[in-house]
């Protein structure tokens, strides 16, 4: 589920007050909306302001302004009303100047209030956020958002447990909703919990069935051809065949799980061999030192594919970063980066992720967002972690029941 884009809020819509799209005003409020989105507070913050002194009387650009001042302060690690000094006046101007609108729809006035309430929640304030969420419920009962900031506010407040969060309506939230989910799932697991099997969730009686369903209809048969392949020496046909598997059941998934790694095993040891051998082109034993890297990770040795990954990410950069070889980049920056995650040591993989980012188009390459994240977590950096998590749902269509899977490296 994508994040909204900064000309496609509906909230905004209402009270577009009186400007036509593409004048002064409306053009700072749409960069300030970019730069929000960019993560380029300081710079949100800036034109939103521009913005708000060319018309004070514009309630949506309080309510941007509030936000990136929330997230400006959360940037820089200040927490509860410290990190609210200025943006709190910004949500309540918003407010106050759609309240005094008698024709804004019952959903824009909610907005704002459960925006203000997110914000206390980001900075650890769970008594301020339930202020405001509760006024942002009295002017719409059934606004889903809404309710996904209370099943946070009950998670904060130790009065839900969090499979029972996940698993409330998280496909039908929004990408933003679902980063803050994310972030506290994988803070939870980073500090010892053990979620046990994930159930599907009660609040979808179809995802269950249609799951099996399409277990059945993607892998007749190829298990026990995966397996056949597999008696035959056969690893890489194997393994292909296994990355098509979607299992049905816990059963069949462990099935899967052994006979691609066993798969992957035969793999490893062939590619081993090959390099050993002498006389291999550069070319050629690049290729097989990619692949290697591959079936070292899917295996577990995390620490073989990362001193390769470093190889290839130092030859990458010699190269001058060349585009037909930015996927093996991409790998190779995983490698390593899911080596020193496991080893304890966070900064170094953000540091290894930090360049492959750089390197990388526009939205491409989402997983290393997704590895960050769990990074910035185990740095304690939360409101990174929740934007490298909304990144990499920006990209990707999350499903209730691949969340913690998600969460592992």
């Amino acid at each position: 589920m994508t994040a909204p884009t900064p000309t496609s809020c509906a909230q905004d819509l209402p009270r577009r007050h009186l400007h036509v799209i593409g004048d002064g005003t409306e053009r700072r409020f749409t960069r300030g909306q970019q730069r929000f989105f960019a993560q380029d507070f300081a710079g949100a913050v800036e034109l939103l302001r521009e913005a708000a002194a060319r018309d004070p009387g514009y309630a949506g650009i309080s309510c941007w302004l509030g936000m990136a001042l929330s997230e400006a302060a959360l940037a820089q690690g200040a927490t509860g009303a410290a990190a609210l000094e200025g943006a709190d006046a910004a949500f309540a101007r918003a407010i106050a100047l759609v309240e005094s609108q008698d024709d804004v729809p019952r959903e824009s006035r909610a907005y704002d209030h459960m925006e203000r309430g997110l914000a206390w929640l980001d900075a650890g304030r769970p008594d301020r956020a339930r202020v405001h969420l509760e006024a942002a419920r009295e002017r719409d009962p059934d606004n889903a958002l809404v309710q996904a900031g209370f099943d946070l506010l009950a998670w904060d407040e130790g009065q839900r447990r969090p499979e029972q969060v996940l698993l409330s309506g998280f496909d039908q939230r929004t990408s933003r909703h679902q980063a803050r989910v994310l972030v506290r799932l994988a803070t939870w697991l980073a500090e010892g919990a053990s979620p046990g099997p994930q159930p599907l969730a009660p609040a979808e009686p179809g995802l269950s069935g249609w799951l099996e369903q399409r277990g059945r209809r993607r892998n007749p048969g190829r298990l026990s051809q995966a397996e056949a392949l597999l008696a035959a020496g056969d690893g890489r046909g194997s393994v292909s065949v296994l990355r098509d598997v979607d299992p049905a059941d816990d059963t069949e998934r462990q099935r899967r799980d052994e006979l691609f790694q066993r798969a992957c095993e035969l793999v490893v040891a062939e590619l081993q061999t090959r390099l050993a051998a002498p006389g291999a082109r550069d070319e050629a034993r690049r290729e097989q030192e990619r692949e290697l890297g591959r079936h070292l990770d899917a295996v577990g040795q995390r620490e073989q594919a990362a001193q390769l990954g470093a190889r290839l990410l130092a030859a990458f950069r010699e190269a001058g970063c060349p585009l037909d070889d930015l996927n093996d980049a991409q790998d190779a920056a995983l490698w390593v980066a899911g080596a020193a995650l496991a080893a304890g040591d966070p900064r170094a993989a953000l540091e290894a992720l930090d360049e492959a980012v750089s390197w990388r188009p526009a939205h491409g390459f989402p997983e290393l967002d997704r590895l960050a994240a769990l990074a910035h977590v185990d740095c304690g950096e939360l409101p990174r972690a929740r934007w490298a998590f909304q990144r990499w749902l920006g990209a990707s269509h999350l499903l209730a029941d691949q969340v913690l899977e998600s969460l592992t490296l």
